[in-house]
């Protein structure tokens, strides 16, 4: 799956079992399943891989962009 919309950047958030936090990010311009797990990865990798207690992806927004979209949740 992958959209066009305007974006510039893709990241995840991995918060740990003990509260510490980690954020990776990177410059891309569409959605792409493989580009956010290989972030994960690099950011789990940070805390040695301990237990995770939340993940959260998000989408830098290109603020040249004039494009209006709502992306499903579920699409597929």
């Amino acid at each position: 799956m992958s959209y066009t919309v305007g974006f510039n950047k893709l990241g995840v958030k991995v918060k740990f079992y003990d509260f510490t936090q980690t954020t990776k990010e990177c410059q891309y311009q569409h959605i792409d399943l493989p580009v956010f797990e290989e972030l994960l990865i690099e950011a789990m990798s940070r805390q040695k891989f301990k237990p995770v207690r939340l993940v959260g992806l998000h989408l830098g927004l290109n603020e040249k962009s004039n494009t209006q979209a709502q992306l499903g949740l579920f699409d597929g």
